[in-house]
C-alpha cells in the first residue's frame, strides 16, 4: 500500500484523546504550534506542500466543526482530533528523517568541540561511518520530487537506516559526559575533603591552644597554692 494511501485512512488508525485536564487554551496552543510546524517543513522541502497542504485542509475541516460545536465535550474531542490529523499523514516521514539528520548533525558539532583528551579514535571512526550515512540522507531531504508516495517511503526507510548510527553516536556522547560528569565529582570531591582538612586542622590547632592555654592557667594557679604554703 502506498505510505499516502496508508496514512488518508487515517479514520480506522487515528487515535482519538479528549482530556478533561485540557483546556481550550491548550487545544489552541497545540492546534498552532503543530500548524506552525507543518509550515515549517513546507518552506524547507517545498517538494511536499501539495500533500501536506491536503491533509492540514482536512485537519482545520475538522477544527472549523469544533469551533461551531457548542458542545465542550465534544468540541475538545473535535479539537483533539484536528491535532493528531494535522500530527499525523505524509508530515510523519518527513519530520522523522529531518529530526534524525538534525539530531545527528547536533552530535557532530558536540564531538567537534570536544578537547583532545576526548576526543579518542572511537570517536574519529564513529563520525566517519556515521558520515557516509548521513551525507546522502541528507541530500534526500533537499531533493525535488514528482512520486510523493515513493519519496516518502525512502524518507522512511532512510530515518529508519540512521537509528543505529544515531543510538550508537548518543552512546558515545553518553559516556563522554558521564565521564566527565565523574571527573568533576571527583575534582569537587577533592576539592571539598581538602577545604575539610584544612577546616579540621583549624579545629585541631584551636583545640590544641585551648588545651595548652588551659594547662597554663592550672599549673600558674598550683605555683600560686604552692607559694601559698
Amino acid at each position: 500500500m502506498h505510505l499516502t494511501m496508508k496514512y488518508n485512512i487515517f479514520f480506522l488508525t487515528i487515535f482519538l484523546i479528549s482530556s478533561c485536564d485540557n483546556s481550550p487554551r491548550d487545544y489552541t496552543l497545540g492546534w498552532q504550534k503543530t500548524l506552525g510546524r507543518n509550515q515549517l517543513m513546507i518552506d524547507k522541502y517545498p517538494s511536499f506542500k501539495d500533500t501536506v497542504t491536503f491533509h492540514d485542509e482536512i485537519a482545520k475541516k475538522v477544527w472549523r466543526r469544533a469551533d461551531t460545536t457548542t458542545d465542550l465535550e465534544n468540541k475538545a474531542v473535535l479539537q483533539q482530533q484536528a491535532i493528531n490529523l494535522a500530527n499525523d499523514g505524509p508530515i510523519q516521514p518527513i519530520i522523522k528523517l529531518n529530526n534524525r539528520v538534525a539530531k545527528i548533525k547536533g552530535y557532530y558539532k558536540f564531538f567537534d568541540g570536544l578537547p583532545m583528551e576526548d576526543f579518542t579514535p572511537k570517536t574519529r571512526l564513529l563520525i566517519d561511518q556515521t558520515s557516509e550515512n548521513l551525507n546522502p540522507s541528507a541530500a534526500i531531504l533537499k531533493g525535488s520530487y514528482t512520486n510523493i508516495d515513493s519519496a516518502l517511503t525512502v524518507f522512511d526507510n532512510e530515518a529508519n537506516k540512521l537509528i543505529t548510527f544515531e543510538s550508537k553516536m548518543k552512546g558515545h556522547h553518553d559516556e563522554i559526559v558521564s565521564k566527565r560528569k565523574a571527573l568533576k565529582k571527583e575534582a569537587e570531591d577533592k576539592k571539598a575533603a581538602e577545604a575539610k582538612k584544612i577546616e579540621d586542622e583549624k579545629k585541631a590547632k584551636k583545640a590544641r591552644e585551648a588545651k595548652e592555654k588551659q594547662m597554663e592557667l592550672e599549673a600558674k594557679k598550683q605555683e600560686q597554692l604552692d607559694g601559698g604554703t
